[in-house]
C-alpha cells in the first residue's frame, strides 16, 4: 500500500488564482459603483463646463449668481452683470394665433443677465459696432463714433401673407407682422428632445419667435412638439444626412445616404416625417457628403416640395448643392448665415450674434442656427431682449424663408396628408 504525501501548491498556479480573484472583486466593486452613479448621478456633472465672466466698462465686479449655465440648479456660475433684465411675462392674448391655446410662458430661473460690453466685431478688416451695419462703416471709411439704427432703403412693409394655405409650411408657420419694414433676425435652436432639461429650458425661456428644431429619434417627441407649439414656437424636424465620416457613429438608423436607392431614401424620409405632425419644415442634421450630391438631393427635395414643407440649411455645410436643387424643385428654402455656437463659449457666441445684427442691418434680414447648449440658450435669450432698442425685430425662421422664396411648388391634392396635428 502506497502512502500519498501532500505536495505544496504551485506558486505560479496560486499567483494566477489570487490575481484572478482580485480582478473579479475589483470588477464587481467598480461595476457596482459605476452602475449606481449611472442611475443616480447627473449627466451634466460630467459634461465639459465653460465658465465666462463678462465685465462692464466701469469695473464693477459685484457678482450675480446664475444657476443654470452648468445645467444643475445646485451649481452656481459667477457672471458679472451690468444690466438687470426683467422677466418676460407673455400675455397669451397678445400672441399671434397658431390654432393652439397659448400657455403662460414660464419666467427665467434667474433675474440677472450679463450685458456684453464689446467694441464690436471686424468684418473685412473694419470694425462694426453693435447696432451698425457693415455698409454704414464701409461708406464712412472709418470707425463710426455714433450709432444710428435705420432700416435699409430696400426694406418694405411685410405681412404674414401665406404662400399656400394648403401647405404645412403655411399652416404651421408662426405669423409675423413687420409693417414698418424693419430689419429682422431669425434664430433656429436645434438638437431638442434629446436632453430633457435643455429642451424644457429652450421651450420655456426663449422668445416665441425663436424657431425650434427637434431630433426625430427623441423620446416623447409628440409631447415636446405639442409643448413648443403651445408656447408659440414654430417647429422644424431634423433630417439626419450622411456625413463624410459615415460609419463611425451613425446619425440615425434612417439616415439619408448618397449610395442608397431612390426608393430607400424616400422610405426613410417618410419614416422620419411620420413620427409627429404640426411642423413647418425640416432642417439638415450633419450631411456634409449628402449635400454634395445632386441626384440624392433631388429625390428628397422633390418629396419635400410635394408635401408642402420648407427646407432650412443649418450653415455648417461646404460645397452644398441644396440651394440650386431647391430652386429647381420649387422648394421653399433658406440657408443660415452662421452657426452661432460652433464654439460654445461666451466670446465666440457674442461675436456671432453681433455678426447677425450687422447682416440684418445690411441686408434687411439674417438667419442663424444654434444648438441647445445651456450657455447658448442663456445668451440668445439675453440678446433677443436687446434687439428692439437697436431697431431690429426678432422673426421666426419661416419669415426669413419667405424673403427668399415667394412661391412654392403646388401641393398635389391627391397626396395623403402629411400627418394630423398631435
Amino acid at each position: 500500500m502506497t502512502a500519498r504525501v501532500p505536495k505544496d501548491p504551485s506558486p505560479l498556479k496560486a499567483g494566477f488564482l489570487h490575481g484572478g480573484l482580485s480582478l473579479a472583486t475589483l470588477a464587481v466593486v467598480f461595476g457596482g459603483a459605476g452602475g449606481l452613479i449611472h442611475l443616480t448621478g447627473d449627466a451634466d456633472a460630467g459634461s465639459p463646463r465653460v465658465e465666462i465672466a463678462l465685465f462692464n466698462e466701469d469695473g464693477d465686479v459685484s457678482p450675480t449668481l446664475k444657476t443654470r449655465l452648468a445645467g444643475d440648479p445646485a451649481d452656481t456660475e459667477r457672471v458679472i452683470a451690468s444690466l438687470t433684465v426683467p422677466d418676460r411675462i407673455a400675455d397669451a392674448t397678445s400672441e399671434p394665433s397658431l390654432g393652439v391655446t397659448y400657455g403662460e410662458r414660464a419666467p427665467s430661473p434667474t433675474q440677472a443677465a450679463a450685458t456684453p460690453q464689446s467694441g464690436g466685431i471686424r468684418i473685412n478688416g473694419k470694425l462694426v459696432e453693435p447696432g451698425q451695419s457693415f455698409s454704414q462703416v464701409e461708406g464712412e471709411g472709418s470707425i463710426a463714433t455714433s450709432i444710428e439704427v435705420t432700416p435699409p432703403p430696400a426694406a418694405t412693409a411685410q405681412t404674414a401673407t401665406p404662400i399656400d394655405d394648403n401647405t404645412p409650411f403655411a399652416r404651421y408657420s408662426r405669423p409675423f407682422e413687420n409693417p414698418e419694414g424693419k430689419p429682422t433676425v431669425s434664430v433656429i435652436v436645434g438638437g431638442l428632445g434629446i436632453h430633457w432639461r435643455h429642451t424644457q429650458a429652450a421651450i420655456q425661456e426663449l422668445p416665441a419667435d425663436v424657431t425650434l428644431s427637434f431630433a426625430p429619434g427623441a423620446k416623447n417627441l409628440r409631447s415636446w412638439v405639442r409643448q413648443a407649439r403651445a408656447d408659440g414656437h414654430e417647429v422644424l424636424i431634423e433630417l439626419p444626412m450622411e456625413p463624410f465620416d459615415y460609419g463611425r457613429p451613425r446619425p440615425h438608423p434612417q439616415v439619408l445616404q448618397v449610395a442608397a436607392s431612390e426608393s430607400l431614401n424616400r422610405q426613410r424620409l417618410d419614416i422620419l416625417l411620420s413620427r409627429v405632425g404640426s411642423y413647418a419644415g425640416v432642417i439638415n442634421y450633419q450631411g456634409g457628403k449628402f449635400a454634395t450630391s445632386n441626384d440624392a438631393s433631388n429625390v428628397i427635395f422633390d418629396a419635400l416640395s410635394d408635401k408642402g414643407l420648407a427646407f432650412f440649411e443649418d450653415g455648417s455645410l461646404l460645397n452644398a448643392v441644396f440651394e440650386d436643387v431647391a430652386s429647381e424643385q420649387g422648394l421653399t428654402f433658406a440657408r443660415s448665415e452662421t452657426v452661432i455656437d460652433a464654439r460654445p463659449e461666451g466670446d465666440p457666441i457674442e461675436t456671432q450674434l453681433m455678426f447677425l445684427e450687422a447682416q440684418a442691418l445690411d441686408n434687411g434680414a439674417a438667419l442663424g442656427t444654434a444648438f441647445a447648449y445651456p450657455i447658448s440658450i442663456d445668451m440668445i435669450k439675453t440678446w433677443t431682449e436687446q434687439l428692439e432698442q437697436k431697431g431690429i425685430l426678432l422673426a421666426p425662421a419661416s419669415h426669413y424663408a419667405r424673403q427668399n422664396k415667394t412661391q412654392a411648388k403646388p401641393v398635389q391634392t391627391s397626396a395623403k396628408p402629411l400627418q394630423p396635428a398631435p
